[in-house]
């Protein structure tokens, strides 16, 4: 059985180092944002992970409820320790970060991991 991978092609919630990096898909809906971070959590408290890079190619058409969903996955990272970092992010997405003022607080990662 093939194992999920991101957009990217690694493997869907994989460990590198000490980060872990988790495909997110575009969201449909509060509970997929709840799971999505349970997700983390579970997967955060698994590794010894310090950074958690977040795929974001698949949001492809996001608007406000899709910056609610990452600053709520950033809480659930925050809250454990650790920190966030957005890879391959729309220039919408950066746009709409940068508007909501959480560009600083969700940086993108251009180091390969």
């Amino acid at each position: 059985m093939e194992k999920p991978t991101t957009a990217s092609g690694r493997e869907r919630g994989s460990v590198r180092g000490r980060v872990l990096v988790v495909g997110v898909p575009a969201p449909d809906g509060p509970h997929a944002v709840h799971a999505l971070c349970g997700t983390l959590r579970d997967r955060l408290l698994a590794s010894d992970a310090e950074v958690a890079v977040l795929d974001v190619a698949a949001l492809v058409d996001p608007d406000a409820a899709t910056v609610e969903a990452l600053a709520r996955v950033l809480l659930t990272a925050r809250r454990l320790g650790r920190t966030v970092r957005l890879r391959q992010p729309s220039p919408r997405l950066t746009e709409l970060l940068h508007l909501f003022g959480l560009d600083d607080v969700l940086p993108t990662d251009s180091a390969p991991t």
